[in-house]
C-alpha cells in the first residue's frame, strides 16, 4: 500500500512536470555530454519552427550559425560548468537565423565525478535586439543632425548635460567636453532660475507653447540671454529633455539675412515672420507646402492681405499684435489642411515687441508621421518644429524692414 501511495504521489509528480515542460514560454532542453538533444520542450516550433521530434536525437551545436560560436558554446559549458545568458544565433527551420540568449549547465551522474548530461533553456530576443538596433541608429541620426544644427541642442537627463552639441556649449564659453555630465542650473542666472524651472515644466507638460528666455553666466563672467525650447524624450532607455536654444544676445547686421532664412528653410514645419506691424518680411518652403500660398506673393504685404484674399477667414497674428500676448489656433488654408498656427512675439533686449515668429504645423501630417514611426525617430521631428525659435537675426531683419517702412510714410 506504501509503494503503492509512493507510485501515485510519483505519477502526479511527473504530470505537473510535463504539463510545465509543454507549457513553459521559454525552450527548455536537455541534452547528453557531447549535445544530442534528448527532450526539448514544444514551445521550440514557436521560435526556430521545428516540431519537437525533428530535433530530439540531433546535435544542438548544428543549430549554432557559425562554425566558432557553435565550438565556443560547447567549450564554454565545458570550460565553466554553465553559461548564462550567452547569445547565440541559431538556425531555424526555414535557414534564417534567431538571435537567441541561452543558459546552460552541467549535470553530474549519480557518483558526482562526472558529466552526464546538459540542461537549458533559451530565449528569442531577436525583437529586443531590433529594437536596441533601431534606437542606436536614431541616436545616431539624430547626434548627426543635433552637430549640424545651428541652434543650440541637448538632453538633460538628472538634471545633467549628458549630451550638448558644440553651438550650446560655445554660448557659456565652454568646450563639449567641460559640459558632459555638468549640472545645468550651475550656467543660470541665479535670479533667472525660479522662473526658468516653472516655464521648462510648463512646456514639459504641454501647458506652455511659446520659447522662453533666460539669462546664462559665461565661463569668463560675461551675461547672455538665452531662448529655449523644451521637449520630453526618452534617452538610453530613460525619460530626459530635449533642449533648442537660440542666442539671443547676438547682434547681426543686414548682411545676414541670409542666414536667418537659411535657418528658416531648415524648419521642416512652416515658419513666416512678420514686423510689428503685421507686414510679411519671410516665410519658407514649408509655409508654401502647408498653406498652398506662394511666399513670395506675400513678402511685402499686410497679414490682412490673407483674409482679404479670402485665402482665410481669420488669422492668430492680428490678435496677438493687438495685445502682444502668445497664442496657438487652428486655422484651415486653401491646401485644404487643418492647420495649428503659433504666433509668438519677437522681444528686443529691452523687451520692446519687434515683430511675430508664426509656425505652423499641419496636424494631418503630424498624425501620420507618429503613427510611422518610432519613438527616436520621433526625436527628429521634435528637434525640427523647435527651430521656431530664431533670435536677434529675425529681429534685426524686422526692425529693419520698420525703420525702412516709416522712412517711405515720412517720404511720402
Amino acid at each position: 500500500m506504501k509503494e503503492e501511495r509512493t507510485d501515485l504521489r510519483q505519477q502526479e509528480a511527473d504530470e505537473r512536470y510535463r504539463r510545465i515542460f509543454e507549457n513553459i514560454q521559454g525552450v527548455y532542453f536537455e541534452t547528453n555530454a557531447d549535445g544530442t538533444i534528448l527532450d526539448i520542450s514544444p514551445s521550440v516550433e514557436q521560435v526556430l519552427h521545428y516540431r519537437q521530434d525533428e530535433l530530439i536525437g540531433t546535435s544542438l551545436s548544428t543549430l549554432c550559425v557559425g562554425q566558432d560560436k557553435r565550438n565556443n558554446l560547447l567549450n564554454m559549458i565545458k570550460e565553466n560548468g554553465q553559461v548564462s545568458d550567452y547569445e547565440v544565433f541559431l538556425n531555424k527551420k526555414d535557414g534564417s537565423p534567431a538571435c537567441c540568449s541561452l543558459s546552460a549547465k552541467f549535470i553530474c551522474d549519480y557518483s558526482g565525478k562526472s558529466f552526464s548530461r546538459i540542461i537549458g533553456s533559451l530565449r528569442d530576443i531577436s525583437s529586443r535586439k531590433q529594437a536596441e538596433k533601431e534606437i542606436r541608429e536614431s541616436e545616431a541620426l539624430y547626434r548627426a543632425l543635433a552637430e549640424k544644427s545651428m541652434a543650440g541642442v541637448y538632453v538633460v537627463q538628472d538634471g545633467v548635460f549628458k549630451f550638448i552639441n558644440a553651438n550650446a556649449a560655445d554660448y557659456v564659453g565652454h568646450k563639449r567636453e567641460d559640459m558632459a555630465g555638468r549640472k545645468t542650473l550651475e550656467i543660470v542666472h541665479p535670479d533667472d532660475r525660479k522662473e526658468l524651472i516653472a516655464n521648462a515644466r510648463a512646456m514639459l507638460r504641454g501647458e506652455q507653447n511659446s520659447p522662453y528666455e533666460y539669462r546664462v553666466i559665461t565661463k569668463d563672467g560675461q551675461i547672455r540671454w538665452i531662448m529655449e525650447t523644451v521637449t520630453p524624450i526618452v534617452y538610453e532607455g530613460r525619460p530626459a529633455v530635449l533642449g533648442n536654444s537660440m542666442n539671443t544676445s547676438w547682434t547681426l547686421s543686414r548682411m545676414d539675412v541670409g542666414i536667418v532664412e537659411a535657418i528658416i528653410e531648415a524648419v521642416h514645419d512652416g515658419v513666416y515672420v512678420t514686423d510689428i506691424e503685421g507686414y510679411f518680411i519671410a516665410a519658407n518652403k514649408g509655409f508654401e507646402r502647408i498653406t498652398g500660398i506662394r511666399r513670395h506673393e506675400l513678402v511685402g504685404k499686410h497679414t490682412n492681405y490673407l483674409i482679404e484674399k479670402k485665402y482665410i477667414s481669420e488669422t492668430v497674428n492680428l490678435e496677438v499684435l493687438k495685445d502682444k500676448k502668445n497664442r496657438s489656433k487652428l486655422i484651415r488654408y486653401p491646401s485644404g489642411k487643418e492647420v495649428l498656427v503659433s504666433a509668438a512675439v519677437v522681444w528686443d533686449k529691452n523687451r520692446r515687441a519687434v515683430g511675430l515668429v508664426s509656425t505652423l504645423r499641419d496636424l494631418t501630417e503630424l498624425n501620420s508621421m507618429q503613427r510611422k514611426l518610432a519613438q527616436s525617430s520621433d526625436l527628429v521631428e521634435k528637434y525640427g518644429s523647435s527651430l521656431k525659435c530664431m533670435g536677434d537675426p529675425v529681429r534685426n531683419m524686422i526692425e529693419v524692414r520698420h525703420q525702412g517702412m516709416r522712412k517711405v510714410d515720412t517720404d511720402h
